[in-house]
């Protein structure tokens, strides 16, 4: 999600500038005989090379954050059909039609274009379900967008006020009418959704599945479907204001942009082509839209996946969201006090003003307290080295380290050597030593690993091995299980010692080992290659590498 950021703001600028395409005067007369289905002729004009862009940078969207390229298709696909309907004056099936053939053929060419990174992809990702969990509270978005609201209210508030008295007349009645129509049609989606899901077994396991989560027993009180139901159903009535805003927010866009659109339709073709800050408002309002409906919609579905609730959902939807908002939100600060129009007049532009400060301050007391914070108070020497914690806290594993890059070698068969360190939770110092070295470890971060591979099978394989491995006092059958996983080397540090003192006191795995037999086997069956301070390597026996021919003893890292 950091990574595609880069790529995240060309798809932007990609969908604005097909927007601006789109409204000029530079097709043929015979643009309409041509087929709907075509969008190299259609879309493109006959241009290759520029269907192939688009598709190739909406298409490394795919491999960098799966989830970002049919939001950015669709957004393309939008400014295409909002230019149109600008261009032709007339909103019909045959543009609509238009509109899905852009969007199919941009999502073919983005996957056929990256074809080799999907050949072997899996995902974690194994079906939508209906969010049937309380809903967020208010405050808790707030945080997260108020700053973006408060601009986009602003700007859309104003915007409305500042189109033609005929674009405005029956404005309230539209906008109840919308807002209604926004919130029955969401309601009824999310209750075919869960009809869809009660009928389904499949789907029916994976909510009982949710509902036997601990987090999730903890706010519902049960786990039983029925009484899950009325829990949600009485925290859904009680607390329906996020619900509220974000629909009427919606109707609010859709309203904002209709008379825009409109106006752009009944203007002449070349002031269309012209009117740059037209279009860049319709843009807005588009992405106003999208980002308030993607964080919407998680109030309704979410993808499962093996977190099993809807955390990476609401992750991945409400950072594009943030994206998308935090952009019509600095165009809406200037389009309110720097454009021609200056909408506000000097009382409305000072409060605006104070209120956006006050609220951007705000929100800048984390940056700067983060930076305070992932500094450490710059206490230490500031330098460039990630790893440098680790050889100033840790000098043992440090050296641990610089001798496996070094003296590691490489198997008869060409591929790099498989280490044995203690497994452990995600974003811990659990495996540290093949992180830093690069030598590939058994197991590392297990849990994390699965939503990459989105099931558990392998790991499950290799946990109670390297359990077994570690809390033994059976030499030979530590062996045999190192043997089994052609393991070269295995890591007995101060993280391992206290992983193998762990599993030996945990009453629930009753294994009947202490931290004193269990390392003693390590000397008796395997030969240390390194030693320094408290971590010691092992060298499985029958596995030839470079410190078997080159060293005959121990040797401490350079």
């Amino acid at each position: 999600h950091v990574l595609a950021r880069p790529v995240v703001l060309p798809a932007l600028a990609l969908a604005l500038d097909l927007l601006r395409w789109t409204t000029a005067d530079h097709e043929p007369p015979s643009e309409r005989q041509t087929p709907w289905w075509n969008p190299l002729k259609t879309v493109f004009a006959n241009d290759w090379a520029l269907l192939l862009f688009y598709s190739l940078a909406l298409g490394a969207l795919g491999f960098l954050n799966t989830w970002d390229m049919p939001i950015y298709i669709g957004l393309v696909a939008l400014a295409y059909g909002a230019g149109q309907y600008a261009r032709r004056r007339s909103l019909d099936l045959e543009l609509v039609l238009r509109v899905l053939a852009l969007g199919a053929s941009l999502l073919l060419l983005s996957v056929l274009l990256y074809i080799f990174f999907y050949v072997s992809f899996s995902s974690q990702a194994s079906g939508i379900l209906p969010y049937v969990f309380p809903p967020t509270r208010l405050p808790q978005y707030l945080v997260m967008f108020g700053i973006y609201l408060f601009l986009v209210i602003c700007f859309l508030g104003v915007f409305l006020r500042s189109q033609p008295a005929a674009s405005r007349q029956g404005l309230r009645g539209r906008l109840l009418r919308t807002w209604l129509l926004v919130a029955l049609l969401s309601l009824g989606l999310y209750l075919l959704l869960l009809l869809v899901a009660a009928i389904l077994p499949g789907t029916r396991q994976a909510v009982a599945d949710a509902l036997n989560l601990p987090a999730v027993q903890q706010a519902l009180g049960s786990n039983s479907p029925g009484f899950a139901l009325v829990t949600i159903l009485i925290s859904r009535i009680s607390d329906p204001w996020l619900f509220l805003l974000l629909s009427f927010l919606l109707a609010l866009a859709i309203v904002s942009l209709t008379p825009l659109v409109r106006s752009q339709a009944t203007a002449s073709p070349e002031q269309t082509g012209a009117n740059l800050v037209e279009n860049s408002s319709i843009f807005v309002l588009a992405l106003i839209f999208i980002g308030l409906a993607l964080t919407y919609s998680v109030e309704f579905f979410y993808l499962r996946d093996s977190f099993g609730v809807r955390i990476n959902t609401v992750f991945k939807f409400y950072y594009q969201g943030w994206m998308m908002l935090g952009i019509a939100g600095a165009y809406g600060m200037w389009w309110l006090l720097a454009s021609e129009r200056r909408p506000l007049g000097r009382l409305g532009s000072r409060l605006f003003t104070v209120g956006a400060t006050l609220l951007i301050s705000a929100g800048l007391v984390y940056p700067l307290m983060a930076y305070y914070s992932r500094a450490d108070g710059f206490l230490s020497t500031p330098n460039l080295n990630g790893a440098s914690s680790v050889a100033s806290d840790n000098p043992d594993d440090w050296a641990a380290i610089q001798w496996l890059r070094q003296n590691s070698g490489i198997t008869p068969q060409g591929i790099p050597p498989t280490i044995l360190e203690a497994p452990g939770l995600s974003y811990t110092y659990a495996g540290r030593i093949s992180a830093f070295s690069g030598v590939p470890a058994l197991l590392g971060w297990a849990y994390h690993e699965s939503q990459w591979r989105g099931n558990y099978i392998e790991q499950g394989k290799r946990e109670p091995d390297i359990q077994t491995i570690y809390t033994t006092k059976d030499g030979q059958l530590a062996l045999q299980l190192l043997q089994k996983w052609n393991v070269r080397y295995v890591v007995v540090g101060d993280t391992e010692m206290t992983y193998i003192d762990q599993e030996c006191r945990d009453p629930k795995l009753n294994l009947a080992c202490n931290l004193s037999t269990a390392l003693r086997k390590f000397d008796t069956t395997l030969k240390p290659v390194f030693h320094q301070g408290s971590l010691t390597i092992y060298a499985v026996p029958g596995a030839t590498s470079q410190e078997d021919t080159n060293a005959a003893a121990i040797s401490p890292a350079p």
